[in-house]
């Protein structure tokens, strides 16, 4: 487990963005999205509907694919 991670802390690290779907609000997500923040990462939040992203999180840039993540290609 610690070397997943490890891997994903490293992964953030090393990232110039970081692009998260917050769909679910899945709490790994959260706590990895937390971790980008305090690194200054640049984050962009994806979601299927709004109200999966937390009012504190509002503020940030996010995108809303209603439910088809290949729309976002256009």
């Amino acid at each position: 487990m610690k070397q997943i991670l490890n891997q994903i802390y490293s992964g953030i690290q090393r990232a110039d963005i970081v692009i998260a779907d917050m769909t679910g609000r899945n709490p790994n997500v959260f706590y990895e999205v937390g971790y980008a923040h305090a690194l200054a990462k640049e984050v962009i939040l994806l979601t299927q509907q709004s109200d999966d992203i937390p009012f504190d999180l509002k503020g940030h840039n996010h995108i809303i694919y209603n439910g088809s993540i290949s729309m976002l290609k256009s």
